[in-house]
Order: C-alpha cells, then structure tokens, then sequence
C-alpha cells in the first residue's frame, strides 16, 4: 500500500464531461474558494420577519445625515423604505379621484363595481379610498370601505372590481322568469318590483344594463356589459341588481401601475399591439417590474422600467410617499418615462436612460437625459444651466447602466458606452468602446475593486478600462441552462469581503419560472462556482454588516442576511463538492483503495461536526457512476478504512447536518494499481 495525496484543480470545471474534469472538481454547491481550497459558504438567517408585498427585484441601502440606515425594496407590486425592520409603503400615487357613489354592490356578496370614468388601472394596482359612507343597507361599512384595496379586475375603462375585506352588499335578488339567449334585449323577471327603471344587473358572471323597466321587464339591455360575456340563461337563474347609491363622495388615491412577477411571453419588447405605446416596448402593467434607484444625497430617487422618475426626501420620513418629479418646486421638463435613472457621483446630475424626449411623451430607448448639477427637478437646457441630452447611435434599446470608476457604462442591445463628465459645452462624453456583446438583463452587470462583470447570452465580461472575455469554466454548463424566457430576472451580485461577484438566474432545468441557480466568480483566484439558491435581489453596499437578499415568494418575501452562521435560517444547508475521475496510467489499471486520511477543517455551533466523504467509481467514462464507499468524517477522525476497487474514481464531500461549516485542506488515501482487468 503507499499513502497518496489527492490535490486537485481549484474551481469548478464543467467545459467537458465528470471524465474530462480529471485531477479537477466538476460540481459544487454552496462552496467558494480560499487560497484555492474549497469551504463551505457562510450561512443566512431572516433579517426581520416582516414581509412585503410583491416579488421584489431591487435592493439599495444607504444613510440619511443623521446616520439613520435605510434600506429601498422595489418589488413588482410596491416600493417599500425599511428602517429598523419595518417596511414601510411609500410606491408613489400616479392618480386621485373624486368620485360620487362609485360603489356598486351586489346582494350577498363581497364584490364591489367601483364605477370611474378613465381610471387608468390595470389588474393587481392599488387603490386607497378615503371619506367613503357605510353603503345601503349596512351590509358595508364605512370603516371597511375607507383602506387599500388591490384591484381584482378590470372592468373596462370606467370601471373595475375590488373584493371588500368584511361584510356583504344589499340589493335586490330576484330570479328570470323565462329563459333567454345570449342576444335577448328583454330580460322578464319574477319580481322586479325593486329594481330601478334603469341601471344594471349580473348574472353569473355577466354584467347587463339596462334602459327602461316594464313592470317586471327591463328593456334596452346591453348584454356583456363592463367586459364580461354574454351567456344564455335558463328560467330560475337568480339576477343581481347592481346599487350605486352608496359611498357618498370618495376620494381615490391610485398607485402607480404594478407590473408583473414573471415575464410573460409576448409581453417584453417588441409585444405591443401594433399602435399601442412605442415600437418594442410593452404596455404599462405587461412588463416584468423592474427598478432602477440612486440617491441623490440622502433622498432617494427611484425608477420602475417604462416609468416615470420618483423623489422620496428624506427630512419628510418613511410615513410620507415618493412623489413624481414632475412636481417639485424646481420642475422644468423632468422625464415622464424612461427606463432607468442614476445620479452622477462626481458632478450629480441625474441621468436618465431610454427617455422621452422635452415635448414629447414617447420613450425613445436610445436616448440620454441629464439634469441640471444639482438640480433632480430642472431638466430644460438654457445658458444657466448645463441640462442636456444625446441619442445614442448604435442599438434599438438602452438595456443598462452602471457607474464604474470615474466614468457610466451604458449597454444598448448591440453595443457599450463610456460616457464621462467633461464639462463646458458638452458636460458629458460618450465613447463607444465594444460593438456586439450586451447584456443578458438590465440587472447583470455589477461594478467590484474598479471593474465591472457582466454575462451577455452566451458568455462572460469585464471592463478595466477595455472591454475583454471573461474566462470561464463553467460557460457552457451555465448557458445551456438558463431559461431565456425569463431572462430579465437574472441580476449580478457582488460579496467584497470574499472577493467574488455572483449571477443568480432561472435554470431551463426546473419546473418553474423564478430563480434557482447562481454562478459564482472570485476575481482574486479566477475562480468559479456554481450552486442552487432562490435569491430575487441581492446588496452587499457598506452601509450595513451582511450582504442582504429577498427570497422568492416560496419563502414568504423575507428579507435575509447573508454570511452570518453555517445554516440556512436555522435549517440545514446542504453543501457538497464533487471531483471529476481520477486514475492510474488513464485507466489502464484498477484503483484499490482501503483507507483516507483526512484533512478538515471545521467551524460552527454543533457539539459533533462532521461531513459525508463518498467514493464513487466505474470502469468506463460512459458508465453511470456508483457508489463504492461513504464513511462519516468529523474533526475527530484521524482516519477512515473503507474498500473500494474501480478504473476511475470520484471524491465527493457533503454536508447536510446544522451547525457545520469546514473548509478542506490535502487529502490522503491508500492506493494502490490492483490489476488491469
């Protein structure tokens, strides 16, 4: 027997097949690298157990002049501030109303027919209502109808459908006396005693109105009413009279237009209906909801895709909402949609990408609009003010942009910028430095230690000045698998203190749509990794002692802190590392192994720390692998005898267990060539 000592490769190599991977590792998950040695990564636990609304897509902490810390969270359905755990609604107000009597009630039910003319609101919005009176009847009450509301349907431009969270409305119920068609414009009641010489009724799920009433015949019906479907009814069937003679005179507060979750197909760009908004973008509410957030000294200015651009002021607190920068006191032409916004940290302009142009109300994906310096509400170029704008000229959409060292990247879909303060006449400079490569998402490029990663459709970059590949050993593995559908959704992640920066996106692999997978790139060691993990945004800015990250919707919308413990917040975390084969002389003669010899080291709460070291085996690289041996292997372990016998074999540590973490340092076995049969 002769003691060997197995060192292999760092990073993870999945260019090739397990077999290809000789003397290197081919699988990991939830493992990074450490002078070259695989450990497990630091663990997560719930930031606050508050939850939000929405999935949320965009992270960004920062500190008020006081020191108070705050974290933006835009999801698809809001844009919450937390301070102190709490998360705090300030998603801006696109509208308000005054309506009279706007509350359609239904006898027995808890729908209401908000009736308003040009509402403006897409299914999923919200809406707040204030100075409401108890409906007739009683049946709802005041103090019910006066709170947030998400709308549940859309009823056509003058009206939509809420569900009240108590009671039930009052009206009038009777039956049809006779069937009807689908066409009938006479409907005879049982009793229609009650009802009104005009109005509107529901059947099923069909609203009517009507026109005229002959004792129990309502006449001048229009079928399908409010965007539902005409049907044919047979005698019995219960009629609803629908009352609009309660609420007294509300307010209506709508909020901006929520977006989607997940991206439907045939609702990116280039999905809009042909004379509906702008060439190659979709319609407000059809978009998968994304944010773009920057502040602007200790206020915050925010930015949902397609929208228009927010001012949250810090001095007025969390209580108080973002308004549109259409109306601060400074406002001269700001944006009333772009796709996103920063703010310049040398000169602090803020910059808007994909914008409409002063005079117009179409986005133009190509163009770039600055402010006046310092001046978030002054957009108008004159001869006391710098503000200016510039279209860009390769490229049919602005994808990203991300502020580097002294400098802005801009990424079309065909092309990447530099634009730079210079000053004078120009105030900015756009340079084009690459012509091809653009991003996968407007989230996949991050900037860490003055250079910027980002992953295009079919590989990797960075920017130091060029433009240049990224070498990547797990290129193939990661584009072969991501779900283009939902490609938006992938974003770029940084972790300073490890030296790596991260890609979380939806694998082709699962049955779902949201996040699951991540890659993983130290860019000290040049080297990769991959794993699972359902993250939808990601921060790791100073301001606060963890990285923080929102968990998909199956985990309730928690926030979590990353790199605190070794378990997933509480649970077992399982990590593993796998090699890819290893042999004798290519495989000319047996492996027999009778003993290993470990090297670990171990940290974390539990009393008994320890792994599951596996030897896999088989005779031909075509063969499924099979296990030949496992032995449990804890900080106590000197050494383990185990038997195994292959042509090539495969080292796999795992662990599964709570309160483990450990890194590996040199493995030993006891190996010897046993024959070449």
């Amino acid at each position: 027997m002769a003691i060997a000592k197995f060192q292999f490769r760092p990073g993870i190599q999945k260019e090739g097949t397990q077999f290809a991977a000789d003397g290197g590792w081919y699988d990991s998950d939830k493992i990074r690298w450490r002078s070259g040695r695989p450990e497990k990564i630091g663990g997560w636990q719930k930031f606050s157990d508050n939850t939000y609304l929405g999935t949320a897509r965009a992270l960004h902490t920062w500190n008020d002049l006081v020191g108070t810390n705050y974290m933006g969270i835009g999801t698809n359905l809001k844009y919450y501030i937390e301070e102190g755990g709490a998360y705090n609604d300030v998603t801006p107000i696109r509208a308000t109303a005054s309506l009279s009597a706007p509350f359609g009630e239904i006898n027995g039910s808890a729908t209401l027919l908000i009736s308003d003319t040009a509402h403006g609101a897409v299914a999923g919005d919200y809406v707040t209502y204030s100075s409401a009176s108890t409906l007739t009847g009683g049946g709802i009450v005041a103090a019910t109808l006066n709170a947030e509301y998400q709308i549940a349907t859309i009823r056509g431009a003058d009206a939509y459908e809420i569900e009240a969270s108590s009671g039930t409305g009052v009206a009038d119920t009777t039956t049809l006396n006779g069937a009807i068609t689908a066409a009938a414009t006479s409907i005879v009641l049982t009793d229609g005693s009650g009802f009104p010489s005009s109005g509107s009724i529901k059947i099923e799920s069909e609203y009517i109105t009507f026109t005229g009433k002959s004792t129990h015949t309502l006449t001048g019906c229009t079928r399908g009413a409010y965007n539902t479907n005409a049907t044919a009814y047979a005698t019995g069937v219960t009629a609803y009279e629908i009352v609009f003679s309660g609420g007294g005179s509300v307010s209506a507060a709508y909020q901006i237009n929520t977006g989607l979750d997940t991206t439907v197909p045939g609702t990116g760009f280039g999905s809009s209906t042909w004379g509906r908004g702008t060439w190659g973008s979709a319609s407000a509410g059809e978009k998968l909801r994304l944010w773009t957030q920057d502040n602007f000294g200790e206020d915050l200015l925010l930015c949902p895709r397609g929208g228009g651009v927010y001012y949250w002021d810090a001095t007025n607190g969390v209580s108080t909402r973002a308004i549109n920068t259409t109306a601060l006191s400074t406002a001269e032409n700001p944006p009333t949609a772009c796709n996103l916004v920063l703010v310049s940290e040398i000169d602090r302009h803020v910059i808007a990408f994909g914008v409409n142009a002063i005079g117009s109300s179409t986005l133009d994906e190509m163009f770039v609009r600055w402010s006046k310096i310092e001046d978030a509400g002054n957009w108008t170029p004159a001869t006391d003010s710098d503000a200016g704008g510039q279209r860009l000229g390769t490229g049919s959409f602005i994808m990203s942009a991300v502020k580097a060292r002294q400098e802005i990247l801009i990424w079309t879909d065909a092309a990447v910028y530099s634009m730079r303060y210079v000053g004078g006449y120009f105030t900015f400079q756009f340079t084009q430095v690459m012509e091809g490569p653009s991003m996968l998402s407007p989230n996949a490029a991050i900037a860490a230690e003055s250079r910027v990663f980002w992953m295009d459709r079919g590989s990797f970059w960075v920017y130091d000045g060029a433009v240049r590949p990224l070498p990547c050993t797990v290129q193939d593995y990661v584009f072969s698998d991501i779900n283009l559908s939902q490609a938006f959704k992938c974003f770029a992640a940084s972790n300073p203190d490890w030296f790596e920066v991260m890609w979380f996106y939806a694998s082709d692999s699962q049955s779902g749509t949201e996040i699951d997978r991540y890659v993983m790139y130290n860019f000290r060691e040049n080297l990769w990794s991959v794993g699972t993990l359902e993250r939808t945004a990601w921060t790791a800015a100073p301001t606060r002692n963890y990285p923080m990250a929102a968990g998909t919707a199956d985990s309730s919308n928690y926030i979590y802190q990353h790199e605190t413990g070794t378990d997933a917040d509480g649970s077992a975390m399982t990590a593993y590392i796998e090699s890819g084969d290893f042999d004798f002389e290519d495989g000319e003669k047996f492996l027999s192994i009778s003993r290993i010899i470990p090297d670990l080291a171990f940290s974390g709460s539990a009393d008994t720390k320890s792994l599951t070291v596996t030897l896999k085996g088989r005779n031909y690289p075509g063969e499924t692998p099979a296990t030949l041996a496992t032995s449990t292997v804890s900080s106590d372990t000197t050494q383990a005898f185990i038997r195994a016998r292959a042509r090539q074999g495969i080292l796999r540590l795992e662990s599964t267990a709570t309160g483990v973490g450990w890194r590996m340092g040199d493995f030993r076995m006891d190996v010897r060539p046993d024959g070449r049969r």
